[in-house]
């Protein structure tokens, strides 16, 4: 495994964030600012690489979704990175809720990075693991972090015999244009097809669809049966920043 390439490709699909904000299903794994990505990136390269020394196959979908894939075993994993959230205490919580208000002082104290795993194709819920910004902590990434995840991923064995289609092809769905399209109509109002395809979605039950470099065809379950866009060159100019090989997919 290219870990380096790897942490490109994760990098690539930051530019999406703030449009995967209006998607229905993809998630980000890694929804944390660009210094925290930096900082991480050695904690992440030593984390695929403990997983590839374990077996697993690493796949980026094209919203950064990070999944693993361990043949072997037949199990699946997607992996999350966020921030740790402070919740306030039942204390607080009462003066507030009798007072209003509270002054409170909050104490400095160094960031908090969760790790959250779950295995895919099964009824688990997220696992979290708290994860030190520190040279030294790196060098316990295999017992700390891996071997966990290692020993209860035994308890799912077989589950999953191959990776999804939808993160190896990594073609556009439906939910996927309505995202962008989203985005765009509010973002940049002079994208006349884009908003267009954005009011079509949210207005039709459209489901197949066909893009050419000219524009892009829906077909409707009911009416109409059929509806077309033709591509401007401000539209084209969105379509090839956020995802430059939507006519190739």
């Amino acid at each position: 495994m290219n870990v380096s390439k790897v942490i490109s490709t994760l990098r690539a699909t930051r530019k999406l964030l703030p449009i995967s904000v209006n998607h229905q299903s993809a998630e980000p794994s890694i929804q944390l600012s660009n210094a925290d990505f930096d900082a991480l990136v050695p904690f992440m390269k030593a984390l695929f690489k403990a997983f590839d020394k374990n077996g697993y196959t690493l796949h980026i979908s094209r919203w950064g979704e990070v999944y693993l894939h361990s043949l072997e075993i037949g199990v699946g994993v997607l992996l999350k990175l966020e921030e740790k959230v402070i919740m306030p205490n039942k204390e607080l919580l009462h003066n507030l809720k009798v007072q209003g208000y509270q002054l409170i002082d909050m104490p400095q104290r160094e960031k908090s990075i969760v790790l959250k795993y779950r295995f895919t194709e099964t009824k688990t819920k997220w696992r979290s693991i708290v994860i030190e910004q520190k040279p030294a902590a790196l060098m316990t990434v295999e017992e700390y972090v891996l071997g966990p995840i290692l020993d209860i991923s035994r308890q799912f064995k077989n589950r999953v015999n191959e990776v999804p289609v939808d993160i190896i092809e990594g073609k556009l769905t439906i939910d996927d244009i309505s995202a962008i399209s989203g985005f765009g109509a509010i973002c940049q109002p002079n994208l006349r097809a884009i908003r267009g395809i954005h009011y079509a979605l949210c207005r039709y039950n459209l489901s197949n669809y066909q893009i050419t470099e000219s524009g892009i065809t829906f077909e409707g379950r009911w009416q109409p049966s059929e509806i077309s866009f033709n591509w401007q060159k401000n539209d084209i100019a969105f379509l090839n920043k956020y995802c430059p090989d939507i006519f190739h997919t």
